[in-house]
C-alpha cells in the first residue's frame, strides 16, 4: 500500500511538473513574440516614414515599400526600405502571430491585426 501512494505521490509530482514547464513555454514565447512585434512595427512605421520622405508620398501598401529600393546621395548603392520580413503565401507581411499586418496608406499607419495587440 505504501508503495502504491509513493508510487501515486510521484506521478503527480511529474505530471505537475510537465505541466508547469508546459506553461513556463508558453507564456515565454508569447513574451518574445510580443516583443518581435514591437521592434517590427517601430521598424515598419520608420521604413513608411523614410519612404515618404524620399517619395514625398505614402506607399499604396506594404508590398511597395517592401519592394521599393532608394539611393542616398552621393551614393550607388541602391537600399530596400525594408527587409528580412516574414510573409505567407500570399505574400503578405505577417506578425510574430502570423497575422498579416494591416497598413492605412491614408494615414501611412501600419498595425497588428492579431488579438489584444489591434492598438499597439
Amino acid at each position: 500500500m505504501k508503495r502504491n501512494s509513493e508510487r501515486i505521490a510521484l506521478i503527480v509530482v511529474a505530471l505537475l511538473t510537465v505541466a508547469i514547464m508546459s506553461i513556463t513555454i508558453y507564456f515565454e514565447r508569447q513574451l518574445s513574440n510580443q516583443k518581435a512585434m514591437f521592434y517590427q512595427l517601430q521598424a515598419l512605421r520608420t521604413s513608411i516614414n523614410l519612404f515618404k520622405a524620399v517619395n514625398g508620398r505614402n506607399p499604396e501598401d506594404l508590398a511597395e515599400m517592401i519592394s521599393s529600393e532608394y539611393k542616398f546621395p552621393g551614393e550607388d548603392i541602391p537600399r530596400r526600405f525594408f527587409h528580412n520580413l516574414t510573409l505567407n503565401k500570399a505574400g503578405a507581411i505577417i506578425d510574430p502571430f502570423e497575422t498579416p499586418y494591416q497598413y492605412d496608406k491614408v494615414t501611412g499607419w501600419v498595425r497588428s491585426a492579431s488579438a489584444g495587440y489591434e492598438y499597439w
